[in-house]
C-alpha cells in the first residue's frame, strides 16, 4: 500500500517574537507535528491555535507560514498617535491622516507577530506608496495612473485588495456622488471574481460635481477631469488596472460606455447629478474581443473613437492647461508598472523618508519623533515638487528658499483626486485607517515587498527589486 506523502511546507518562524532559542525549536517542532497529523486535508488558515505558544498568522498556497506567540504579543505595547502633532497645509494630501496611517499598519503589524522593526518597515512600504502615488497624479498630472489592487484571500474568500492588503472597497468614500463610486467598486469585484480570465471592468468617472465638502460643509471644486478606470484580469487570473486621467466631456463619455456595452436606460436620469451618479454606478463588464491582447489598448482606442485623435488637455487648478500627447499615453500603457519610479533625484529624497523612518523604529512611540516624521513627510513632498519642477524646466531658475513658497503655490494649482475617492478605487490607501494584514504590491500581479535597487537577473539598475533580488519585469518573464 502506498503512504500517503506528507507535503512539504516552507515554515518561516521569525525568531525575533522568541525569547530564547529553544522556543523558537519549540515552535517549529508544534507546527511540523501539526502538519503531519493534518496532512490528509493540509487545510491552514490564518489564525489557526496550534497550542498555547503557536499561532499561525499567516498561511499561503506557497504553502508557506508565519507563527506569532502569546510571549511576543504582551512584549509590544501598541503605538499611540501622539496629539496635538503640528503639520502644514499641503493641497490634496492630509498629513495627519497619513500619519494614523502609518500608526493603525504599525500596530497591525505588531498584533501580526512582528518584531517593531519589521512592522515600522512595512508601514513604511505603504508611506513610500502613498508618495509615489502623489508624486504621479497630483505633482506631475499624468495621464496613465497604474493601480496597485490585486486578488487576495480574506478570510478564505477571495476579494480584491489595495496595495496594504486591506479591502478596496473599505476604502472608498460613500459620499462621492452620492455613493455611485463605492456601489460600482462592489460591483466590479463581484463581476471579475466570478469571471473568467481575461474579463474586464470600466468604471466612467466623469469632470465635475462630486459631492465632497470641507469641514464646514461647502462643497470642494468639482473633478477638472475624467478619470476612465480599467480593472483587467488577465489570462493568467491577476488583477492589473490603470486609470486613464483625461479630458472626455460628458456627451463623449456616455458614448465611450454605450460602446463597451452599456444600455442607455442605465444612462439616464432626470438631473446632471443623476446622470453623473448613474453613469458612475454602471461600469461595463465584458471580455476582452480576440482582435486585442491588451485591454486599456482597447479602452484608449474606444476613447479616440469617441472624442478624436487629438492630445489629451488636462486642466488644472488654477485655469491652466497641460498637454499629454497620445504617443506618451500609448508608450505609459507598455510600461504601466514602472510608471511610479522616478528620477534618480527623487529616489533619493524618498529613500530618505523612508530610511529615516526605519531609524527611528525603536522610539516611535515617542511625539517628538512622530512629529519629526511628519516634517519628513512634508518636505519629502515639496523636494519631489521641486525636483520636478526643475527637470520639466516649468520653472529654470527656482529659489532655494527653506519654506518652498514657489513649491506650494504650485502644488496649488494642481488638479487629481482627494483621498478617499476614485484615488482610493486604485489600491492607494492615503488617509485610510482600516486595520489589516498589510501586504505591499505591484502592478501586473507582482506581489511581495519591493524596493529600488539592482536586479540579479538582468542587472538593471534603478528598478523596482523583490525580496527574491530581481526586478519586476524579469518576474513577469519568469511568470509567462
Amino acid at each position: 500500500m502506498l503512504m500517503k506523502k506528507t507535503p512539504e511546507i516552507c515554515i518561516a518562524v521569525d525568531k525575533s517574537p522568541f525569547s530564547k532559542k529553544e522556543d523558537s525549536d519549540t515552535a517549529s517542532g508544534t507546527i511540523n507535528k501539526f502538519l503531519q497529523l493534518d496532512s490528509q486535508s493540509g487545510r491552514l488558515e490564518s489564525g489557526t491555535k496550534l497550542d498555547n505558544m503557536v499561532t499561525i498568522i499567516d498561511f499561503q498556497q506557497s504553502n508557506r507560514i508565519s507563527v506569532t506567540t502569546e510571549a511576543h504579543k504582551s512584549r509590544y505595547k501598541p503605538v499611540e498617535l501622539a496629539p496635538n502633532l503640528d503639520t502644514n497645509f499641503i493641497p490634496k494630501w492630509d498629513t495627519l491622516m497619513e500619519m494614523g496611517r502609518l500608526v493603525d499598519d504599525i500596530n497591525a503589524g505588531l498584533a501580526e507577530g512582528k518584531s517593531i522593526v519589521d512592522a515600522v518597515g512595512k508601514s513604511a512600504q505603504e508611506l513610500e506608496m502613498n508618495i509615489r502615488s502623489y508624486n504621479s497624479e497630483i505633482i506631475k498630472s499624468k495621464a496613465v495612473l497604474p493601480h496597485l489592487n490585486r486578488f487576495a484571500q480574506v478570510e478564505s474568500v477571495t476579494r480584491i485588495v489595495g496595495n496594504n492588503g486591506r479591502l478596496f472597497v473599505d476604502a472608498i468614500s460613500a459620499k462621492e456622488r452620492k455613493g455611485a463610486v463605492l456601489e460600482a467598486s462592489r460591483v466590479i469585484e463581484d463581476s471579475l471574481i466570478a469571471a473568467e480570465n481575461n474579463s474586464f471592468a470600466v468604471l466612467m468617472s466623469p469632470d465635475g460635481w462630486h459631492g465632497f465638502t470641507d469641514k464646514n460643509g461647502r462643497e470642494v471644486s468639482p473633478h477638472l477631469n475624467t478619470q476612465v478606470l480599467v480593472f483587467w484580469k488577465d489570462p493568467n487570473g491577476r488583477l492589473k488596472g490603470l486609470t486613464f486621467h483625461i479630458d472626455l466631456e460628458y456627451d463623449k463619455a456616455r458614448e465611450v460606455m454605450l460602446s463597451l456595452g452599456v444600455s442607455q436606460e442605465a444612462l439616464e436620469g432626470k438631473t446632471e447629478k443623476d446622470r453623473l451618479v448613474n453613469m458612475v454606478k454602471n461600469p461595463a463588464l465584458l471580455s476582452l474581443p480576440q482582435a486585442y491582447s491588451n485591454v486599456f489598448e482597447y479602452v484608449l482606442d474606444k476613447i479616440l473613437a469617441a472624442r478624436g485623435n487629438r492630445d489629451f488637455r488636462l486642466l488644472q487648478q488654477d485655469g491652466s492647461v497641460e498637454i499629454r500627447p497620445v504617443a506618451d499615453v500609448r508608450r505609459d500603457i507598455a510600461r504601466f508598472d514602472q510608471l511610479l519610479l522616478g528620477s534618480r533625484k527623487e529616489e533619493e529624497h524618498i529613500a530618505g523618508l523612508i530610511n529615516y523612518n526605519l531609524s527611528k523604529a525603536s522610539n516611535i512611540q515617542d511625539r517628538s519623533i512622530q512629529q519629526q516624521i511628519i516634517y519628513k513627510i512634508e518636505k519629502t513632498i515639496l523636494f519631489l515638487t521641486r525636483v520636478y519642477l526643475k527637470e520639466s524646466g516649468k520653472l529654470p531658475v527656482l529659489q532655494q528658499d527653506d519654506n518652498f513658497a514657489l513649491e506650494r503655490a504650485y502644488l496649488k494649482t494642481r488638479a487629481g483626486c482627494p483621498p478617499g475617492g476614485t484615488f482610493s478605487l486604485r489600491g492607494i490607501s492615503l488617509g485610510s485607517s482600516i486595520l489589516s494584514e498589510s501586504t505591499t504590491s505591484f502592478p501586473g500581479g507582482i506581489t511581495g515587498e519591493y524596493h529600488v535597487g539592482t536586479c540579479g537577473n538582468c542587472g538593471s539598475s534603478n528598478v523596482l527589486v523583490g525580496d527574491c533580488g530581481i526586478c519586476t519585469g524579469c518576474e513577469k518573464d519568469m511568470a509567462a
